[in-house]
């Protein structure tokens, strides 16, 4: 089949052949033959051929003989990080759709998924914990720095958030687990949180705050639907505040620089070190992180208490910058998370019950409509905007429409220099995690 030109030919033939799985599930070469091809299509096709491959591997690994899920597991994720030593505009949509497919197949037995999860993320602690060993020099960071433990943590984010959802109705499935209720999952979710936030603290410094932002958003997204309590405040406030403070100085670039694209950049490039341009995309971008882990505390009867010191902190980083675009946008944001706590404080103005009542408390808790807390809205108008942004982004890459000049043209101004950090961008092509 990989033989064929023709996507619709490869879609018939992927789709015909598949219903053969029952039957030849006992020739273990002619299956090892039929998952190599169905993942060579997986990884390289068209859409309408992933999707295709990926029906194919679902019925492989829902067939009678168990051992079959487990080959798909393993070669379905070994796959997914071979092809994720790089990620670009071009890239990174294949990635997610792999990403999204490969952990719809570890949701279909937890049971079966438990071993190859717990091994896969013990793989990346010890690529962290030897990249502690040796230190903070370029080539321990590169050990973890680069796309492919991006995007594994990324992943394994997916997975349990699909298995440990609170509400699985969101991906259109029934939870499945332990007679409890609880899913076999959830317990990976602390190892795979200290892995994360290991990993963001093992490289501090402005170079490295887009791959410090991608893992944030990977565990935000295990936060929102598994309802996990991670604090992700103290990982967010140094990357907001950092183009803030009043010692940061700006270069002037040397020439005119387009916004710094996030979502597919994990080191900043040496030209746009110390400049306007990246202190403005990297505000942003920590702002609306920083405003979603807001929204996902809202329901908290205790919000006003858990966002005192987020409050505290920006308020003081406001008040000793200069002023500007980017305090402002932080101003905004200090604005929505106080009316948000004012918010919360009037619902539980009446309540009768102790902090320590639990069963109280999550009652509580379950009554309250986020939807139309201050937060929420404000996020919700963000979302918006920026998916404008990301239509407006696609259209111009396809030559359909233009941006706008002032984000074609930006040019920093020139303010009193500082020393660089002297680093050279590192090689996103590292060796596979597997």
């Amino acid at each position: 089949m990989t033989t064929l030109s023709d996507a619709d030919t490869q879609v018939l033939a992927l789709n015909e052949t598949s219903k053969l799985i029952p039957y030849v599930s006992g020739q273990r070469r002619a299956v090892k033959n039929y998952l190599k091809m169905s993942l060579e299509l997986w990884s390289n096709g068209e859409d309408e051929v992933r999707l295709a491959a990926y029906m194919a591997l679902r019925k492989l690994g829902a067939s009678s003989d168990t051992s079959l899920l487990d080959m798909v597991l393993k070669a379905s994720y070994l796959t997914m990080v071979r092809g994720a030593s790089t990620s670009n505009d071009h890239t990174m949509p294949s990635l997610n759709l792999m990403k999204n497919t490969a952990s719809e197949l570890y949701c279909m037995n937890q049971g079966a998924s438990y071993q190859h999860a717990f091994s896969y993320i013990r793989q990346l602690a010890f690529h962290l914990r030897g990249a502690m060993k040796v230190g903070t020099s370029s080539d321990a960071l590169r050990q973890v720095y680069n796309w492919q433990f991006v995007h594994c943590v990324d992943f394994w984010c997916m997975v349990l958030a699909k298995a440990s959802a609170e509400d699985p109705t969101v991906f259109g499935k029934k939870k499945k687990g332990k007679s409890n209720g609880e899913s076999e999952l959830r317990p990976l979710i602390f190892p795979l949180v200290q892995v994360a936030l290991g990993a963001i603290k093992l490289g501090p410094g402005m170079r490295h705050y887009p791959l410090h932002l991608h893992l944030i958003r990977s565990l935000l997204h295990l936060v929102r639907y598994t309802k996990t309590y991670i604090p992700l405040a103290p990982y967010i406030l140094p990357i907001l505040t950092a183009p803030l403070s009043p010692s940061t100085k700006f270069l002037p670039s040397k020439e005119k620089l387009k916004p710094l694209d996030l979502s597919v950049s994990i080191h900043v490039p040496a030209g746009y070190m110390k400049t306007r341009i990246l202190a403005e995309s990297i505000v942003d971008e920590a702002s609306f992180l920083l405003a979603e882990w807001s929204e996902s505390l809202q329901g908290s009867i205790a919000f006003p208490e858990l966002m005192l010191p987020v409050t505290v902190t920006l308020k003081r980083c406001v008040r000793r910058s200069k002023g500007g675009k980017n305090a402002m946008h932080v101003k905004t944001l200090v604005e929505r998370i106080e009316e948000g706590c004012r918010w919360v404080e009037s619902k539980r103005a009446n309540v009768r019950f102790a902090p320590g009542d639990g069963r109280d408390v999550e009652a509580w808790e379950g009554g309250i409509d986020v939807t139309d807390s201050p937060v929420a809205k404000w996020v919700k108008v963000q979302r918006k905007a920026r998916a404008v942004r990301e239509e407006m982004k696609k259209k111009a890459a396809t030559g359909e429409g233009e941006m706008l000049d002032d984000e074609e043209s930006a040019e920093d101004e020139p303010m009193d220099g500082d020393d660089d950090d002297g680093e050279d961008d590192d090689d996103d092509d590292d060796d596979d995690q597997d």
